[in-house]
């Protein structure tokens, strides 16, 4: 939930707000928050204070607020502390007011530029998110996939992931393409994300953000096609990230000091998915009977979603290029396109140097192994 709130808070104030804000046509040096702080300072307070609460969590459960540390195999490092769940709780509850007024200036900016962001990309494909029972869900269930129609396409277990999705190259990017392995490409392009959680689901588990989500679906549909509607739909699950918190922190049993359980090294695959701020996010990893890394493949949101972003920059620049001539704004528009689904292209680039090898040593420097990558 840290890293949700993280993510969207960063996103929704400091770069996409803008595009909300001001007209495609103003100058792009001034389509900034800093703009938006000078005749708005609150917002950016409480900007700060949101974002400042995801770290926070990152930070007090996960040891850092980048790349956390405390969660390894077998549990956590370290328990909650009382002080830290009381503390957080208290945070939890501004957190909860601050993001209910985002939505409130998120929703009325949406409504008044509706018309011309209807025009910024309308591009239907399929779409996969995590569900559980219908509801939305971050960490278990199932991944389920439904049609253009809001039809279940397929329903499948983590362990399944591999045997749905498939990954195409191209020469001219070093990203690379996910695509539904059963339809094959391109008619099996899918997206995830925030507006695939709002369309793959039918509630939300938190009272606000539920309400939130169904006013989504009254106004944009079942399934909501438009690029930009995953600015409004990242705002439902921020409500939602916070609203959990505060019922987790409000659990006293999670100061438990139990979180760690003996691990015994093995062989084996294994498959985790959860949904990261970008989407459906899939590990796998094989282990040799040491319990070394012998292989490992990650399928993370911006490959899924890759197709769909180049083909709703093509739609955009061919909405708005006309004849040869760039209206004014083009760049505006094209840009925030690409920023609705919050692409991470490095997140999506890997590449293994076969020259590449892994030293094992002991605590006192000796070589005991050497592995090729």
């Amino acid at each position: 939930m840290g890293q949700i709130i993280s993510n969207h808070s960063l996103v929704f104030f400091f770069l996409t707000l803008p595009d909300f804000w001001f007209s495609p046509e103003e100058n792009p040096s001034k389509r900034n928050i800093f703009q938006i702080m000078r005749e708005k300072p609150e917002i950016g307070k409480k900007a700060i204070e949101l974002r400042n609460f995801g770290t926070q969590i990152l930070d007090v459960i996960g040891k850092r607020e980048v790349h956390v540390v405390s969660v390894i195999p077998g549990g956590l490092i370290n328990p909650l502390k009382e002080e830290e769940r009381e503390e957080l709780l208290k945070m939890a509850e501004n957190a909860c007011r601050i993001t209910k007024e985002a939505l409130t200036i998120g929703k009325e900016l949406f409504e008044k530029n509706w018309a011309d962001f209807r025009k910024a990309g309308d591009y239907r494909t399929f779409y996969m998110a995590l569900t559980k029972d219908g509801t939305i869900e971050f960490y278990d269930g199932k991944i389920c996939v439904i049609n253009p129609e809001d039809e279940i396409l397929s329903e499948f277990t983590s362990n399944d992931y591999m045997e749905h999705v498939e990954e195409k190259r191209y020469e001219w990017t070093y990203a690379k393409f996910a695509y539904l392995k059963a339809l094959g490409w391109p008619k099996g392009i899918v997206q995830v994300g925030p507006t695939a959680r709002m369309n793959v689901n039918k509630r939300v588990a938190t009272e606000f953000a539920n309400k939130e989500l169904e006013e989504f679906k009254r106004k944009f549909g079942r399934p909501a096609y438009a690029t930009l509607l995953f600015d409004y739909a990242r705002l439902i699950d921020l409500m939602y990230a916070c609203e959990r918190t505060k019922e987790l922190l409000e659990d006293e049993s999670l100061t438990r000091a139990d979180t760690r359980v003996k691990v015994t090294p093995k062989g084996g695959r294994g498959i985790g998915v959860v949904e990261a701020p970008r989407g459906t996010l899939a590990h796998e990893y094989v282990l040799t009977r040491e319990g070394l890394l012998k292989n490992m493949k990650l399928i993370i949101p911006t490959q899924v979603n890759n197709a769909a972003i180049n083909l709703n920059v093509k739609d955009a620049a061919t909405e708005f290029i006309y004849q040869g001539e760039i209206k004014p704004g083009l760049l505006n528009r094209i840009e925030m396109v690409i920023r609705a689904y919050d692409p991470c292209i490095k997140c999506a680039t890997r590449q293994a140097d076969g020259n590449l090898r892994i030293e094992i040593r002991s605590s006192k420097g000796e070589l005991l192994r050497t592995l090729g990558v």
